[in-house]
């Protein structure tokens, strides 16, 4: 189970009430595509799931090379 990562209560309010960020990371479960979020390629990803609530695969859709 991931612990979501610490945000300034107005944002963690928001986020919850959009996307119930805090019970879907707490699950293992990824806000955007509602599927599993346990396996992640490395710990960067990994630490972003705690950020953002999202899988690895949505993480490569959203995150792609163009973005660097």
């Amino acid at each position: 189970m991931a612990t979501p990562s610490p945000k300034s209560p107005a944002l963690e309010h928001f986020l919850n009430d959009l996307f119930g960020r805090s019970s879907a990371i707490e699950a293992d479960v990824c806000v955007f595509c509602a599927q599993d979020a346990s396996v992640f390629r490395d710990e960067a990803s990994r630490v972003e799931y705690t950020m953002s609530g999202l899988c690895q695969d949505c993480q490569d859709e959203v995150f792609t090379d163009e973005d660097c």
